[in-house]
């Protein structure tokens, strides 16, 4: 939303408008969350399965299981979603602390913070959901 948008909506809507944005961004934060944690839980067992060679997985080739445990750790540290989910639970703090009433504060200011808060959420958002390319090495030189 622009200034001049932002200039035509009251702040009844634009306060609806950050509730609507607040419980999509908690629903992607309870959902990443809830990824990451099955996945996390999926790798500890399966870890567990091939380090242990239990009798009962005779009827799998521990081989084929640790490969499938091999490129779900790959799968889960590209996507980390974890890391996803720890932006959308910033976004959705950021949106509830601009949403709480400010004494003594003009409804232009008070749009301005709500759209700054929603602004800063997506930053939030989008810094944790690319992949992390590693920083390149520097030589160090001993003078």
């Amino acid at each position: 939303m622009d200034d001049r948008t932002a200039n035509r909506v009251s702040l009844a809507e634009s306060l609806d408008r950050m509730r609507t944005i607040e419980r999509v961004w908690y629903r992607e934060y309870m959902r990443w969350l809830f990824f990451g944690e099955i996945v996390g839980c999926c790798l500890v067992v399966g870890a567990i399965a091939v380090a242990a060679n239990p009798p009962f997985l005779m009827i799998f080739d521990t081989k084929n299981l640790a490969f499938l445990v091999a490129a779900l750790a790959a799968i889960n540290t590209f996507i980390d979603p974890l890391a996803r989910a720890e932006g959308y639970g910033r976004a959705v703090t950021e949106l509830q602390v601009a949403m709480q009433p400010v004494d003594g504060e003009t409804e232009a200011e008070a749009k301005k913070r709500l759209h700054a808060a929603e602004a800063q959420g997506l930053r939030d958002i989008r810094a944790r959901s690319v992949a992390r390319r590693p920083e390149p090495a520097t030589a160090h030189r001993n003078n």
